[in-house]
């Protein structure tokens, strides 16, 4: 492929990459190639290739007669995310318990640093990238390539759904994220402690704020909300 038309692919992928993270596309809206081409300056063809390379990343769906819309997220999808998110937490905490050292806490604990830094500024994308940052640390630690596979591939599933779910005009909510980082800082606590329960408690409690919070927002594209299964 020629050098120039990669060039115009990445940049249209990044046009529309950018537009679907900032809420100018929204979830469900059809993304027109002729309107892309023409806001980017260049020919329909590596556009169509953006949007093919989207609809790989999740960010975007194909419908054979509607044509390409920005993915909508579903209360049953932050359902299944939360849900293998807590299975593969507790395995990657169980995991890297025995092998964590100094060294792995204090990287651990810069993370959390950056992500109280981000929080005080309310820079929410310097959060989320402290706090995946964090558990894919504790992933690679856990010396598991199975599970390190399994978490990357989820973790992809949870930033895209996350940018999806993000509103950029809305302001964070201070007191939330502290809390946040309070549960991040128990965790840390835990792994100092070689406590895993302490850990793995702390752990849950986060993603299960998580949770309510994503599932409250993608209700307001959908109808009514998925409750936590419990086991029997």
């Amino acid at each position: 492929m020629p050098t120039n038309k990669i060039n115009n692919t990445t940049r249209a992928l990044e046009y529309i990459r950018n537009e679907i993270i900032s809420g100018k596309i929204k979830p469900g809206e059809r993304i027109i190639e002729n309107n892309i081409a023409t806001q980017v300056g260049m020919s329909r063809a590596p556009v169509r290739e953006a949007i093919n390379a989207l609809v790989q990343e999740g960010l975007v769906e194909h419908n054979p007669r509607q044509g390409a819309s920005v993915r909508q997220i579903t209360i049953d999808d932050i359902l299944d995310m939360y849900e293998m998110r807590v299975c593969l937490d507790t395995q990657a905490l169980k995991l890297a318990l025995p092998h964590l050292n100094e060294q792995h806490l204090n990287v651990l604990e810069g993370f959390n640093r950056q992500m109280r830094e981000s929080a005080e500024q309310l820079q929410m994308i310097g959060v989320r990238d402290a706090d995946f940052n964090f558990y894919t640390y504790v992933v690679e630690i856990s010396r598991s390539p199975r599970l390190k596979r399994a978490y990357h591939s989820l973790l992809n599933e949870l930033e895209i759904a996350t940018w999806l779910l993000y509103d950029p005009n809305a302001t964070p909510n201070f007191q939330n994220l502290e809390m946040v980082m309070d549960e991040h800082d128990i965790i840390l606590k835990g792994l100092r402690q070689r406590d895993l329960a302490k850990a793995t408690a702390a752990d849950v409690h986060h993603l299960k704020v998580w949770y309510e919070a994503a599932s409250i927002k993608a209700a307001k594209v959908g109808s009514g909300k998925a409750e936590l299964r419990t086991e029997d």
